[in-house]
């Protein structure tokens, strides 16, 4: 199977980049839910399938880029111009999933120089020296996300790591790990993710026709979604698009908003 398909759904009709747009409408939705019809319990349920499905492509960004560094920077810098802003703005610290997707990354490669060092180099005491790295940073980004509240919490984070799980890009594994290498490995390691996500996350109730409803469940609706994807990048000159669409639909409906409180 070629590169571009290696994590291709049997039954996928969309590429990566129509993929992307999806939750992006899916987040759009959301986001139009909280600040302009926050009784109305749909607009969240609908936004719940938007994270997961940008995580997934976090995992995806991680197994194809060639960039690592500067993909990494970009995520990073977003996030910390965006957190800026919004101190600025509203005195208070919020940090956005571009800074959990950041730690994300940070454990990815970290996976994936252990993965490296037992399965490519033998070398087994880069592996145990990687491990004990890889253990001391999860343990440390778990108190992190205990003091700073980011996006979607620790378990969030987890999802684009986990679905990264048994990516061993080429690398000569037994053959039971050589068969998790694939489409049907990184969806089930996806599901598992967002199905930790679903019952560790804190509870996110809100009001829908009279009765508590904690939303955070219909995340699970973005495991079915996912089959549509065909493992194909699909339109690249939208690479950067879905880099700035997060600040600006934000800034976006803020304006929006203040001008409906100006005229009301």
């Amino acid at each position: 199977m070629e590169k571009s398909a290696r994590y291709a759904s049997p039954i996928g009709i969309f590429s990566g980049s129509t993929m992307k747009i999806i939750a992006c409408v899916l987040m759009l939705v959301d986001h139009v839910g909280l600040m302009f019809f926050s009784t109305v319990g749909i607009y969240r349920i609908i936004g719940r399938l938007a994270f997961p499905l940008f995580a997934f492509f976090i995992a995806e960004g991680s197994h194809y880029t060639k960039h690592k560094l500067k993909r990494f920077l970009l995520i990073f810098g977003m996030g910390l111009a965006y957190l800026g802003v919004y101190w600025f703005l509203t005195d208070m610290i919020y940090a956005s999933v571009f800074l959990t997707f950041t730690f994300s990354i940070i454990l990815i490669e970290l996976c994936d120089r252990v993965k490296k060092s037992l399965f490519g180099d033998r070398n087994y005491i880069l592996t145990a020296l990687y491990s004990v790295l890889l253990a001391a940073s999860a343990i440390g980004i778990y108190f992190l996300f205990k003091i700073v509240d980011f996006d979607y919490g620790f378990f969030g984070m987890l999802l684009p790591v986990l679905t990264n799980l048994f990516d061993f890009k080429s690398l000569d594994v037994p053959p039971v790990l050589k068969r998790l290498d694939s489409y049907l490995g990184r969806f089930l390691s996806f599901s598992l993710g967002v199905l930790l996500m679903v019952l560790l996350n804190d509870a996110r109730p809100f009001e829908i026709l009279g009765a508590m409803v904690d939303v955070k469940y219909f995340a699970l609706l973005a495991i079915p979604l996912l089959l549509l994807y065909n493992g194909k990048p699909g339109n690249k000159k939208l690479k950067y698009f879905f880099y700035v669409f997060y600040p600006t639909h934000l800034v976006v409906l803020e304006i929006i908003s203040v001008i409906i409180m100006i005229f009301n």
